[in-house]
């Protein structure tokens, strides 16, 4: 038994390294430069002429000056190496583990560069080099991440992107739990209610979803906050039947409470508000209450499915339906067993066919 073991952890050991060679010789990266005693030894040694000593493979070299810059926290050993690409990463590593800005400068591509001081500005908290970031979005990102960091939202303002600067008011709000910022969002309607509505649902405060001027976007902050506290008054704070309903139905997934879905004054919203009910107990019980046929199909199945347990469809009265029901149930779960539920002899056939070649009935 124990040399079976050991013979399988050997099997995988033997798979585990032979990916690890086939990704390295495709890639042509020092993978197993961790392993490479000399290059080892100059990085410890923080020498570079025992890199330069390396003649026989141009690319192990310039990774080893790479390592023994960083590690020596000396960029002008990245002089040393031949590769633009290479060299600039040099660059960006001495740079970053230093938090010595000027150093990027030396980088070549400009969006190398731009990372290098980006890295830098988050690292230090100092905003004013994202500024020397060339690219907008990157700029914009810096700007953001560091506004986000120190709880800033007036660094938020040095960002010309729309997008990104209405993200970062929507964030420091949220921190803040302030909805005074959500006003410095301009442009985009939705993105100013969607904050507000983010910071109310993290208070819990229903009474600043009156503050979203757009009626849709305010019911929607009132939902989900009478979700969360299983608050059917704040439901009957909307100004919309449907969104009411949604805010019913929530509160009775929430609670099991079937009471609450008979209350829904719309049979469509009131009938899938029975089949959620339905679906998260894994039960037909709440399936018995909905008057259409075709409804209470969708109720059946759909409990059946979550339970896996094909008997839901009795509750179904219309013929061809309830059969339909078993058909797919069958299907889904691949028991050609449910099939047997079946009375009539050319559906239980068709049922099996499906079943083998997995094919719901419409």
């Amino acid at each position: 038994m124990c040399s079976e073991a050991t013979t399988l952890l050997v099997k995988k050991s033997y798979l585990f390294f032979f990916s690890l060679f086939f990704m390295f010789f495709l890639s042509g990266c020092g993978v197993f430069d961790f392993l490479d005693a000399d290059m080892n030894k100059a990085i410890n040694k923080k020498d570079p002429k025992l890199c330069l000593k390396m003649t026989e493979d141009a690319a192990r070299r310039e990774r080893c000056l790479e390592g023994v810059a960083e590690a020596k926290e000396d960029e002008s050993i990245c002089d040393l190496i031949e590769s633009e690409k290479e060299k600039d990463s040099c660059f960006s590593k001495v740079a970053i583990v230093k938090e010595d800005a000027e150093i990027c400068a030396s980088i070549s591509g400009n969006s190398r560069q731009g990372t290098c001081y980006s890295a830098i500005a988050l690292s230090t908290k100092n905003e004013n080099l994202c500024a020397k970031v060339s690219a907008e979005r990157a700029q914009g990102s810096c700007y953001s991440d560091i506004a986000i960091e120190k709880n800033d939202e007036n660094i938020c303002t040095k960002i010309e992107d729309t997008f990104r600067v209405n993200g970062c008011y929507s964030e420091i709000a949220k921190n803040k739990k302030d909805i005074s910022i959500c006003a410095k969002i301009e442009s985009r309607l939705y993105d100013e209610s969607k904050c507000i509505s983010e910071v109310a649902q993290q208070v819990g405060d229903e009474s600043l979803c009156v503050n979203i001027e757009e009626s849709s976007y305010r019911n929607s902050c009132l939902s989900a906050i009478g979700v969360k506290k299983l608050d059917l008054t704040i439901c009957n704070e909307m100004d919309s039947g449907g969104d009411r309903n949604n805010c019913y139905s929530g509160i009775a997934l929430g609670t099991s409470n079937l009471n609450i879905c008979n209350q829904i004054d719309q049979e469509l919203y009131e009938n899938r508000c029975y089949a959620a009910i339905a679906k998260k107990d894994k039960s037909s019980n709440a399936c018995s209450n909905v008057e259409n046929n075709d409804s209470r199909y969708d109720c059946a199945y759909g409990a059946a499915l979550e339970a896996k347990d094909a008997s839901f469809c009795e509750v179904i009265e219309e013929k061809g339906t309830k059969e339909k029901c078993f058909n797919n149930v069958a299907v889904k779960t691949n028991d050609i067993a449910v099939c047997d539920n079946i009375a009539d002899e050319e559906e239980k056939s068709e049922c099996i066919r499906s079943t083998e070649f997995t094919v719901l009935q419409k």
